[in-house]
């Protein structure tokens, strides 16, 4: 009868699924682990890296126990590493003695966890114990990212909300932030217009184990009422006003001008020239402060609107 008890003293020994923790790399202290079964249940134990610190090599002892004994019984132990919320096997072991140690085994010293999984088969107890991680001691080489992102943000409205479609060529996800929030609101990849204004939207990324971050990339944003919209343009023909942003000249071409009149996003008039009528005109605007204006031209009967940034290089 003794072996029955012993039996049942240990199924009141089992312990909860071990949860995860925070290994510091090359810590002297002694970490173990305990995993009983009677049933061949699997068990795992996963260590968290702290952040600044990578792990080089893994090395741990198995003790292990039948229910007749010290007698190693069938199982394996697994090792895993976590990339970029990846997991992937590293390695397994089988303990084929009642005390065995393993190792080293190899990280990628980018791993941000790992975990000890064990099997146990007939194996009554499976104890791992002596856990150990040596520090990587050489250099971590980071590649570069950019930022790539072609998306006009000019004539939103006020209550609209728009995906942001900006893009980083390490296909990481990318981060943006707005200058003014009262203005254009941001709930992760969309943009929410909230009132009247313009609000600078920039995007970035932050990197991680294998990418520098990428230089940011800015878009100006600009928000209207449904009524302040540009009208419709009926003429086939479309001007072009280049360079935008500008600094000092800006050219306006592809339709014949009468008049040429710039308002600022307050809609005050800050500049306005009665032309002769050419399809190819100039205007100076070095006097004008930085920001973004709206180009009203008439060429005929026909009004066209055009949005242009004034930006000091």
């Amino acid at each position: 009868m003794k072996p029955i008890l012993a039996l049942f003293a240990a199924l009141l020994m089992i312990p909860a699924a071990a949860q995860a923790q925070t290994y510091i790399v090359d810590d002297p202290t002694e970490h173990s682990i305990e995993f009983l079964s009677f049933s061949g249940l699997p068990s795992e134990l996963v260590i968290d890296i702290p952040d600044g610190q990578h792990p080089d090599e893994l090395t741990f002892d198995v003790h292990t126990a039948s229910f007749l004994g010290m007698i190693p019984g069938m199982g394996n132990v697994y090792i895993s590493e976590n990339l970029n919320g990846t997991w992937g096997e590293v390695d397994s072991v089988t303990p084929d003695t009642a005390y065995r140690a393993f190792g080293p085994i190899k990280l990628n010293p980018r791993a941000r966890q790992f975990k000890i999984h064990v099997k146990l088969g007939a194996t009554m107890q499976k104890y791992i114990k002596n856990i150990k991680v040596t520090p990587y001691t050489g250099e971590l080489v980071y590649e570069e990212q950019t930022i790539t992102w072609e998306q006009t943000l000019d004539n939103l409205t006020v209550g609209s909300e728009t995906e942001l479609t900006a893009t980083a060529s390490s296909g990481l996800a990318v981060v943006y932030e707005s200058s003014d929030s009262s203005v254009c609101d941001l709930r992760d990849n969309i943009l929410i217009a909230k009132k009247e204004g313009t609000a600078v939207i920039t995007a970035t990324q932050p990197g991680d184990d294998y990418y520098e971050s990428a230089p940011g990339i800015s878009a100006y944003a600009t928000v209207r009422l449904p009524s302040a919209l540009p009208d419709p343009v009926t003429d086939a023909a479309e001007p072009l006003a280049y360079p935008n942003p500008v600094k000092d000249i800006l050219n306006i071409s592809g339709v014949p001008v009468h008049s040429i009149s710039i308002y600022d996003m307050q809609g005050r008039l800050m500049l306005s020239v009665t032309t002769d009528g050419r399809d190819s005109q100039q205007i100076d605007c070095s006097a004008l402060p930085d920001g973004i204006y709206i180009v009203k031209l008439l060429s005929g009967t026909v009004a066209h609107q055009l949005h242009i940034m004034k930006l000091t290089m």
